[in-house]
């Protein structure tokens, strides 16, 4: 029944304690500055976090912990909730599937260390075909193969299948100015895999 009532969450129970503070109480000739701030602990029945928020000078939705720092506090416990592994079954959990290709990604390129941290927490099996930085994943019945992909120096590097960070680095790295467009991962770059960087100083990527 307190100001943070509306705070409620259907996915997880909350206990926490609002604040409010005047900033220079006494200067009463001083426009009024607040501190808005929220600390507890979730889920309240069986507490596993705990989190303080804390919003110096709100400008926006009031000034009350409960109106300002509480609604923060919710996003943050429902976010942790939602991303819990018990919420759905792992996809490791009991006999590991065949893999094919209806089951992973026909391209899917990036870092290779990052590939190989994935496969060993996940418990897949996998088979590099060299230790090159850069490959894509092609998948096979039983096992995964990580295969070159070839980056040629002074040449535009093939991003097609990688995500934002890989294939911003990579671009970046050739002295390039990249220019994103979606979410995803890259279906298709304004500058054709191979070509010479010479002549170019932007290149557009659109994800998907």
């Amino acid at each position: 029944q307190g100001t943070g009532s509306h705070l409620k969450s259907d996915l997880i129970t909350m206990s926490a304690k609002t604040g409010t503070a005047k900033e220079d109480y006494f200067k009463k000739d001083t426009k009024a500055k607040y501190l808005s701030s929220i600390a507890g602990y979730f889920p309240a029945d069986n507490p596993r976090y705990s989190c303080i928020v804390y919003i110096g000078k709100p400008t926006q939705k009031g000034y009350y912990g409960g109106q300002v720092a509480g609604p923060v506090f919710k996003e943050i416990a429902e976010k942790c909730f939602v991303s819990k592994l018990a919420v759905a079954n792992a996809i490791n959990k009991g006999p590991r599937p065949m893999l094919d290709d209806n089951q992973l990604p026909g391209l899917d390129a990036g870092y290779r260390v990052d590939f190989e941290v994935l496969f060993d927490e996940l418990k897949i099996e996998y088979q590099e075909k060299d230790e090159e930085d850069w490959v894509i994943l092609m998948p096979k019945e039983k096992e995964v193969h990580l295969e070159k992909r070839k980056i040629e120096p002074r040449k535009v590097p093939n991003v097609m299948g990688m995500g934002a960070k890989d294939a911003v680095y990579l671009l970046e790295t050739c002295g390039l100015e990249v220019v994103l467009k979606g979410h995803g991962k890259v279906i298709e770059q304004s500058i054709t895999p191979g070509a010479s960087l010479q002549p170019y100083r932007k290149i557009y990527i659109r994800l998907g």
